[in-house]
């Protein structure tokens, strides 16, 4: 038997599943998938990310680390001006 062997979740053994058109069918229990579809945990996966999304990343970023530096400039001049407090 050359056939290759999966896992069926329907009926937890390990089978060579059964060609039906772009089904597979597990032959002990019946239970079949369509190939080349997604499933719905699929669709809302991290890695499928907008371009938009990736922008407005980079812009908070960004925003993030200039505000950052206007407060370390800001307390820099604070200090050398005033001199550390005693």
């Amino acid at each position: 038997m050359s056939e290759p062997i999966a896992f069926c979740p329907g009926c937890k053994q390990e089978v060579a599943f059964i060609w039906e058109g772009n089904m597979l069918k597990c032959p002990r229990c019946g239970f079949q998938f369509q190939i080349g579809t997604s499933s719905p945990a699929e669709e809302g996966s991290p890695k499928a990310v907008s371009g938009l999304w990736l922008f407005v990343r980079f812009v908070l970023v960004v925003l993030a680390v200039v505000a950052i530096g206007i407060g370390v400039l800001f307390v820099g001049c604070v200090i050398a001006f005033k001199g550390i407090p005693k």
